[in-house]
């Protein structure tokens, strides 16, 4: 499903499905320098002719490798090599973004308006400057989209891997015959790649709702219809999936660049728990394009430390009712719901931390805890008397 954007899109070519390409793999524009150079590329381990690197998908050999892989730290700290010296650059960052994070606790018992109302809650915490949703409302079952051919299924899948996403699936490869309740989801962005295409997905398992080609003015409209009836218990999200287009920074005499903060900043906007691939690019000393490529894995830090609030409330309780604290029912209660609420923080931490299973635990253990903590013995009347 291909939906073109409100406003002018550079045009595809007649005849040819697209193809999405990572980033770095179109001929960035050079002002002002003659052309015939050749291409280079780092990949992260030297610059190097991009003819000696193997093309894939398209992408003039831009394709990622383990050499790459930076962690935030080390990408932020890392000087990146093989430009002409005092000229600017430019990036490019692909990535997913989350514009709507939801859960379902029984999918046999799930209707559209429940999930509606799920969504339109969660936008507000989840929107950015660059990407949010706009509109949730019922609909209709949408036209069956084209099936993807070979090399545009083999480009979306290399897309959503670069992503780190799983590799998803379209709406024409499910049966949807006996679906009957189905939400349209609206988004927009902007400050994505022109000409470039987005894709607005469904998880946990990737569903392509739609896609859309960028404007030349970096912006997109992308609007798609969501089966209800296919989601599962567990938590979903509604994500954009695409590249960015941001400005530079300048090369300096040695012709290195290092990214700044507020590059930084932006990188680590993408959904934590994926990846972000970043092309910086610029000018040779050829007179050529030069690409440095990396892959920054946002890992989320999984705050299992609050599961220790849980053992904490527990043994307080046992303490409480060992020295007959505890002993009268209303105190009893008042003490397991003490227990059940020590469970917030991992609550709470482990879904802003996007580290859900910490949400899990965290209700598993603290029911668990306040249950036990209900039959927990107390030592007799005799017994704290002769203490």
């Amino acid at each position: 499903v291909e939906t073109p954007s409100a406003t002018e899109t550079p045009a595809p070519n007649p005849g040819r499905r697209l193809v999405p390409t990572l980033p770095g793999s179109a001929e960035p524009s050079v002002p002002g320098l003659p052309g015939g150079g050749n291409r280079t590329l780092d990949l992260g381990a030297g610059v190097v002719a991009a003819e000696e690197v193997p093309s894939s998908n398209g992408t003039n050999g831009t394709g990622t490798s383990g050499q790459g892989v930076r962690s935030v730290q080390e990408l932020a700290a890392e000087n990146l090599g093989g430009f002409a010296p005092g000229v600017s650059t430019r990036i490019e960052i692909l990535g997913a973004r989350t514009g709507a994070r939801f859960v379902v606790t029984e999918a046999e018992q799930i209707d559209t308006f429940t999930i509606i109302r799920a969504i339109q809650t969660s936008i507000p915490a989840q929107s950015a400057d660059f990407f949010a949703l706009d509109d949730v409302r019922p609909a209709v079952a949408p036209p069956t989209p084209p099936v993807w051919e070979d090399e545009e299924r083999a480009g979306i899948a290399e897309f959503f891997a670069a992503s780190g996403l799983p590799e998803p699936v379209s709406l024409a490869d499910l049966d949807t015959s006996g679906f009957s309740q189905w939400i349209q989801v609206t988004g927009s962005a902007d400050t994505y790649l022109p000409g470039s295409l987005v894709y607005l997905t469904l998880t946990s398992e990737p569903l392509v709702l739609a896609s859309a080609q960028v404007a030349n003015d970096g912006s997109v409209v992308v609007s798609g219809s969501l089966p209800v009836e296919w989601l599962n218990a567990g938590e979903h999200r509604v994500r954009l999936v695409g590249i960015r287009a941001l400005d530079g920074v300048s090369v300096d005499d040695e012709g290195e660049v290092q990214l700044s903060d507020e590059l930084m900043q932006e990188i680590q906007r993408f959904d934590l728990g994926t990846q972000s691939t970043i092309a910086v690019m610029g000018p040779n000393l050829t007179g050529g394009d030069h690409v440095a490529l990396r892959v920054v894995p946002l890992v989320p830090e999984a705050p299992w430390w609050t599961l220790w609030f849980i053992l904490g409330g527990f043994l307080l309780m046992a303490l409480a009712r060992w020295r007959g604290w505890a002993r009268k029912a209303g105190r009893r209660m008042t003490g397991v719901l003490l227990v059940l609420a020590s469970a917030t923080p991992g609550v709470i931490l482990g879904w802003l931390s996007t580290v859900t299973t910490v949400v899990w635990w965290a209700l598993g253990l603290g029911l668990l805890a306040s249950v036990v903590s209900w039959f927990l013995p107390q030592r007799s009347k005799a017994q704290r008397t002769k203490d």
